[in-house]
């Protein structure tokens, strides 16, 4: 579902609207404004429940959105998934939500400017986040799969240790289904919804 970013608006009286400097100034003003969006966007994603499921790695054993059946391990989407042990999946999609937001004078209208907000998109999400490579064709996104469902075996997923396991401590089973479910839960679009939120609060 895509997010659609508004404009950024910045007010100034209509004798200085049009100078060289105060263009200057109201393109630094939107700039602060992003800035301060940003962060709280970032707290989001640092909040977010299926941050800290996948971040804590193999051994996570906390709350998950996987309803496991089986008494064998403990659950947890970093080895249901099947990331390589000792990765860190998240980082990526950190980073990507940490580069810095640029705005672009977008159109003046009367004495505001507005701005274009070149912020990451659903598509730049989806990008980072690929599934682990012999996963279907490899490049499926486990952030996306993760709001529509789309994260296929959890019926036959085993989070038992394993040398045949990526992560080391997750396997699907041939044969028979352990009756797993995975809950849909909001992530990309939580995180990019709450920043556009916040632009416009603060616009």
């Amino acid at each position: 579902m895509p997010v659609s970013i508004p404009a950024l608006k910045v007010q100034f009286e209509k004798q200085v609207f049009n100078t060289n400097q105060f263009k200057g100034l109201a393109l630094g003003i939107a700039q602060r404004r992003v800035n301060l969006a940003q962060i709280d966007m970032l707290e989001t994603f640092e909040g977010n429940s299926v941050t800290k499921e996948i971040e804590g790695g193999v051994d996570y054993n906390g709350p998950s959105i996987i309803n496991y059946h089986s008494t064998e391990g403990q659950a947890n989407l970093f080895s249901f998934i099947g990331f390589p042990a000792g990765s860190n999946p998240v980082d990526v999609l950190r980073k990507l939500l940490e580069f810095p937001i640029r705005v672009q004078l977008a159109t003046r209208n009367k004495n505001a400017y507005y701005f274009r907000v070149l912020s990451p998109t659903v598509k730049d999400v989806e990008d980072a986040t690929p599934m682990p490579d012999d996963y279907l064709s490899g490049n499926f996104s486990w952030a996306r799969g993760i709001e529509d469902g789309d994260l296929l075996g959890i019926g036959q997923y085993l989070a038992i240790e394993t040398s045949a396991s990526r992560s080391g401590k997750g396997i699907q089973i041939r044969f028979g289904n352990v009756n797993n479910s995975i809950e849909t839960v909001p992530y990309i679009t939580e995180i990019l919804e709450a920043f556009r939120k916040r632009l416009e609060e603060i616009s």
